[in-house]
């Protein structure tokens, strides 16, 4: 027997006496038009009116990524928490592209603990090089005559 109840948004359909309605078993167990593996229409094989489900378990992957020493490790921590809470991928593929910036920043005189702490408070997904005007140059000696000491 089904019954319909409806309103303004929904339909419910109720379907008493479910298994009368149901095609006779094929010869794999399972009712026609229904999936291998599946006898009597419950999940996974399981006996009719069994409401067990099969968790999977994902296998966690490992990291073969290493923190070089000369990056803070807490405040590389929180870079990937930041980066996780923005939904970027900490692959190992990522982390790896952001420590070839890093370690051409480190070789061009710039502290990349500094940069991570940028993007961090500007909730960036990576980290840049400061522009040209934020960059602390060492200032140069005048040359000036009136600079002078004479």
């Amino acid at each position: 027997m089904v019954e319909q109840q409806t309103n303004q948004l929904t339909t419910l359909l109720s379907i008493c006496n479910y298994n009368d309605y149901q095609d006779s078993p094929s010869s794999n167990g399972a009712p026609n038009g229904a999936p291998n593996g599946t006898a009597g229409g419950a999940p996974d094989g399981a006996p009719d009116g069994a409401h067990t489900r099969s968790k999977e378990v994902k296998k966690e992957r490992r990291s073969s990524f290493v923190v070089p020493e000369w990056i803070d490790s807490n405040l590389w921590d929180d870079f990937l928490n930041l980066r996780k809470s923005l939904k970027a991928q900490n692959t190992d593929r990522a982390l790896n592209g952001l420590l070839k910036i890093m370690t051409e920043m480190k070789n061009k005189g710039i502290d990349p603990n500094a940069q991570i702490e940028r993007s961090i408070i500007n909730s960036w997904k990576t980290v840049y090089e400061p522009s040209s005007n934020q960059r602390q140059t060492p200032q140069k000696k005048s040359t000036h005559i009136r600079d002078l000491d004479l």
